[in-house]
């Protein structure tokens, strides 16, 4: 009795001296004795630290451990020898625990072992022996997770997961709850894992209360997370909104009615909110919300908005700058200070990631001036009650120049043709931007020689003291690269044959850029695919790569609709039903007409471009026309035959030859119409041949930005190819686009013509040339640019022309292709007794837009003559637009 007294005294004064941490009444209670030591080097730190490494792993499973100092001084009171397993007994009996453990730590050069004996004190069970071995002294928490596992088996039985359940959900699927716990059938039951699990589930925002309870099961437990889902939101709220329209407010909410109430998703929603008001300018609008409970389990959600007023900005300064003006720098920048045309160009808004944009822009902009110490430091926003006011403070440092520039590495070609490549020259200022093009010039040398992946590397050594980057390009040009297969995706529609056809790489062949780049330009004059894109991805071995064209079709039909109006013809109608890849074999097929006052046209055309699975584009046309010309009417009707063939693939040179007959009956001719007019009535027939070249390298056939168009042709008639007309006719025309900055794009063209009788033959007077209309000379009516009777005053044709475009395009509103253009056009035809009078040019002046727009691309064009004639209009419009199917 007395000495039971005497431990229960010792062992509240210790308890006194050494609290526990707070635990249920039934946490079991384990005493760890200190560990013994096995080691060449001082290590005796361990002998406690062991147990409180376990001490800190089991807390988290809620085993008691008794604090190792306190154990400590219990083993020294009862002077023990804290090893084996009655000394385990005895300790933890006299602390009345349920567990003892004690063990050793061993380290044998880098081999770190972990040995523990863990004993029971509450029922008659055998004492199980622990191990665990690593590497080094780092390894020493993961063993004792690793025998963590194990003495929480010992102590709480083998605990496996055998299922897991969700109860309490109504809304919130099964699945997307447990999608989030880490626990998993067949894993040991674990608090810690368990209260992981519970965070998880509250952060996916749908629960106000997350609870775990366990079942036994024959096999194990089955854990049971009972949850209680949060109320349902029936309704969203806006209040306050004048300049967003709800539908655009709530697209940026993205709380929907009959969704769980997720606050954290209330709290996205305001800042999306408050993101689109910045961007439209209100960069000082307020938003909260408030959460209404309408009845059990329902909520409404009213979101208030004070929106203050537009705020633009109204200056941009920089501080420190000296080698550029602030409008130079200004002009690097896309945010822009509010202008007259703000409401047009959308500028004026504060975007912060527009801002930061810039700020990168700017750096480049004196990085590819010379500055490379440049410091482009953060802006100092100053909002006002007029406006926002910039400072952009700037440290520019010294201007560098380029020093010794050279190469070194593995050369494929001679070293003096790779020098002939680079931009950057020594003594030439220092430009970031040229070292980055020499870069990709020496990349594409190698690239297009099968080197897929080559490696140039720009060694800059700065001299800081003569200001001078000495420049090395390093060149290793490592494995040549085939390409192994090809595949194509995407295509629902179109023929893997037709695609493959147009590509400029091969399955088996060298890897090159250039046939790649080709390859895509290719694709995108198809004008079948929305989108192309080329990826690569490794082959079956490290020399070789797997080619994957992605393409997303088009509408590839075209319903297309143009009209004029003109004093002459009045209005007048055009439609063109065109199928541009029919049944997906690349063929084109087209019916169109012109319906006016006084003519009426229809054409049907087929194109196949790959005849006999060869690139020789063959088109067979049928035409009927009529039409009441001011002095007679022409009745025709005729086909044609057209072959082209690619003849240089290397610089997009086409030969192309077309065979035309036409059977055309002239009548109605006025009595008062020319002698030359009067002299074409009755029945004529055409049967012509035309051999062209033309070189196309146009990146797009409507808002074109650059590439050009030039062909020549000459058409034969009559002579051994029969028909009552015979001349030879001599056509050329050379189209240059150029772009410009800020997106504009420059465009001219000249086009020039002769035609001469054969002796014998007639030359007709529909076959002779007039100008005028919206594709040659605008701001007059089609074919009233030509030479005239000079007693009838009527326009006869005539054997030689000559006109030029010149025309520049802007954008408008860049996001819906919608572009201006200005335009001046000049030109003149000549009698067939004249000579060319370059002085003597017809000219006109004006302006348009062009749109890609949903019904197809939309021509408005208005022309103003400069010098019209007595019976000529002064200007004239034009448009012309498609529908796409």
């Amino acid at each position: 009795m007395g000495n039971n007294w005497s431990r229960r005294i010792i062992l509240s004064v210790m308890f006194l001296l050494f609290p526990l941490c707070a635990h249920a009444a039934e946490d079991p209670l384990l005493v760890i004795l200190p560990f013994q030591i096995h080691s060449q080097e001082d290590l005796s730190r361990y002998r406690l630290e062991v147990p409180a490494i376990f001490s800190d792993k089991l807390k988290e499973e809620r085993i008691r451990v008794l604090d190792p100092a306190m154990t400590q001084r219990v083993v020294s009171f009862l002077s023990v020898d804290p090893t084996g397993e009655e000394a385990a007994k005895e300790v933890g009996r006299f602390l009345e625990a349920g567990f003892a453990m004690t063990g050793s730590l061993t380290v044998v050069g880098k081999t770190v072992s972990l040995d523990a004996l863990l004993v029971s004190l509450e029922k008659e069970r055998p004492a199980v022996r622990l191990f665990a071995q690593g590497r080094e002294m780092k390894s020493l928490p993961s063993l004792v997770e690793e025998l963590t596992q194990k003495v929480v088996i010992y102590i709480y039985g083998d605990r496996r997961i055998g299922e897991l359940a969700v109860s309490g959900n109504q809304r919130i699927e099964k699945e997307a709850i447990l999608a989030v716990v880490k626990s998993l059938p067949g894993d040991l039951f674990s608090l810690k894992k368990t209260d992981e699990d519970i965070r998880a589930i509250f952060e996916m925002g749908y629960f106000d209360d997350v609870r775990v309870r366990t079942e036994p099961l024959a096999d194990g437990l089955k854990v049971i997370y009972e949850v209680k889902e949060n109320p349902t939101v029936t309704d969203v709220q806006f209040v306050g909104l004048d300049e967003i329209k709800e539908a655009d407010a709530s697209d940026a909410f993205n709380v929907k009615s009959y969704s769980v109430l997720n606050e954290q998703k209330l709290k996205e929603g305001v800042e999306n909110l408050k993101e689109l008001y910045r961007k439209d300018g209100y960069l000082n609008a307020e938003i909260d919300y408030r959460i209404e409970h309408v009845k059990e389990g329902e909520v409404v959600v009213a979101v208030n908005v004070r929106e203050g007023s537009k705020v633009y900005i109204r200056q941009i300064d920089f501080q420190g700058n000296t080698a550029f003006d602030d409008g130079d720098l200004r002009s690097q920048m896309s945010t822009k200070v509010k202008g007259f045309l703000s409401w047009l160009l959308k500028t004026g808004k504060l975007e912060m990631p527009k801002l930061e944009n810039d700020l990168e822009n700017l750096s480049s902009f004196y990085q590819n001036n010379g500055y490379i110490q440049v410091k482009v430091g953060r802006p100092d926003i100053d909002t006002r009650e007029d406006g926002i006011y910039i400072t952009i403070p700037i440290d520019e440092g010294p201007r560098y120049s380029f020093g010794e520039v050279k190469l070194q590495g593995e050369f494929i070609v001679p070293e003096e043709e790779l020098m002939g490549l680079l931009q950057a020259k020594s003594g030439d200022v220092y430009n970031r931007e040229i070292v980055r093009k020499d870069v990709l010039a020496l990349r594409e040398v190698y690239n297009n020689r099968g080197y897929a992946f080559p490696d140039v590397n720009p060694i800059q050594n700065t001299d800081y003291d003569k200001l001078l980057v000495n420049l090395t390009y390093d060149i290793r040009k490592n494995d040549i690269i085939h390409f192994e297969r090809i595949n194509i995706s995407g295509n629902t529609k179109t023929r893997d044959k037709v695609i493959r056809r147009e590509l400029s790489v091969y399955e088996q062949g060298l890897f090159s850029a250039e046939g790649l780049r080709n390859s895509s330009q290719k694709l995108h004059r198809l004008d079948f695919f929305e989108n192309i894109e080329f990826n690569t991805t490794k082959g079956s071995r490290d020399d070789t790569l797997v080619l994957q064209v992605n393409v997303m079709e088009k509408k590839t039909g075209n319903l297309a609709v143009g009209a004029g109006f003109s004093s002459n013809e009045g209005i007048v109608g055009s439609f063109e039903i065109q199928e541009r890849n029919f049944l997906g074999y690349g063929q084109r097929m087209s019916f169109s007409g012109v319906l006016g006052g006084k003519s009426t046209q229809f054409s049907i055309n087929f194109t196949e471009p790959w005849l006999f699975d060869i690139p020789l584009e063959t088109t067979v046309g049928l035409f009927k026309l009529e039409r009441e010309y001011d002095d007679f009417t022409k009745d025709s009707w005729g086909g044609n035959l057209k072959l082209s063939y690619p003849l240089w693939r290397k610089w997009d040179v086409d030969i192309w030859s077309t065979y035309r007959f036409e059977s055309a009956d002239v009548t109605d001719v006025d009595d008062d119409a020319s002698i030359i007019i009067r002299d074409q009535e009755g029945h004529h027939t055409t049967s012509a041949v035309t051999l062209g070249l033309r070189r196309d390298t146009r990146d797009a056939y409507f808002l074109t930005t650059k590439g050009s168009d030039n062909w020549v042709s000459v058409e034969y008639a009559g002579g051994p190819l029969g028909g009552s007309a015979g001349f030879i006719k001599y056509l050329a025309n050379s189209a240059w686009y150029f772009p410009l900055f800020w997106d504009m794009s420059f465009f001219s063209r000249g086009r020039i013509g002769y035609i001469q009788k054969n002796e014998g033959d007639e030359l007709l007077l529909y076959e002779k040339f007039y100008l005028g209309g919206l594709n040659t000379i605008r701001g007059f009516q089609i074919r009233k640019v030509s030479p005239r009777d000079p007693i009838t005053g009527d326009r006869i044709g005539g054997d030689k022309f000559v006109f030029f475009n010149f025309e520049l395009r802007f954008p408008i509103l860049k996001e819906t292709a919608i572009y201006g253009v200005t335009f001046f056009d000049l030109g003149n035809v000549y009698p067939d007794d004249g000579d060319w009078d370059f002085t003597n040019l017809r000219r006109s002046v004006g302006g348009g837009i062009r749109w890609y727009s949903p019904l197809g691309p939309l021509r408005l064009e208005w022309g103003y003559n400069l010098a019209p004639e007595e019976d000529e209009d002064s200007n004239v419009w034009d448009f012309t637009i498609g529908y796409g199917f």
